[in-house]
């Protein structure tokens, strides 16, 4: 549900919504895969406890790519505050493929904006591909306009999220990740 595209309020796919406006998080126990778009707004949001209780397995391997250092060590500082220890990181497209050939990766948390080739440049790339099309990819970005966010999840990106990265956020969107490969939901 896009409400507005050129100064989104709600954004979701699948039976997931957040409402910035009231800024509520809006989830339903049957989504199969859960969109978030979210502006300026979002430290304000109230996280349900539960969520913000469930676990995320350590079997799950995150490739971080993000050309950025200092982002880089921001999402591993918040990846270790989740209790993940089972992550890969890259600063370029062109590295990430390369980890990819020799690793098993269960999601991808990848920066928009890189030289050589960008984020959006790698997600088509990966979702054309049969043997990385099946892997989760979030992008980030420091961008939160609707036609970047339209560009992403119509091209495969299973989440957006604004930088910094909000830790609970990204708890409960790797959370829906995992339960969606326990389920066999992969898309």
């Amino acid at each position: 549900m896009l409400k507005n595209p050129l100064n989104p309020v709600y954004f979701g796919r699948d039976c997931a919504l957040v409402n910035l406006k009231k800024t509520n998080i809006f989830r339903s126990a049957q989504s199969a895969s859960s969109v978030f778009y979210l502006g300026q707004e979002w430290p304000h949001l109230k996280i349900p406890s539960n969520i913000l209780r469930a676990r995320i397995s350590e079997n799950m391997k995150i490739l971080i790519v993000d050309d950025s250092t200092t982002s880089l060590a921001l999402i591993e500082k918040a990846l270790r505050e989740l209790n993940f220890s089972d992550y890969a990181k890259c600063t370029s497209a062109k590295a990430a493929l390369q980890i990819l050939k020799v690793q098993k990766i269960d999601c991808m948390l990848l920066d928009w904006h890189m030289p050589e080739m960008d984020g959006l440049e790698l997600l088509k790339l990966l979702k054309s591909d049969e043997e990385t099309k099946h892997i989760p990819v979030m992008m980030l970005t420091v961008e939160g306009n609707a036609k970047n966010v339209g560009l992403a999840i119509e091209n495969g990106a299973e989440g957006y999220f604004i930088k910094p990265v909000n830790k609970e956020l990204l708890q409960i969107r790797l959370k829906d990740i995992e339960s969606n490969q326990t389920l066999g939901l992969k898309k």
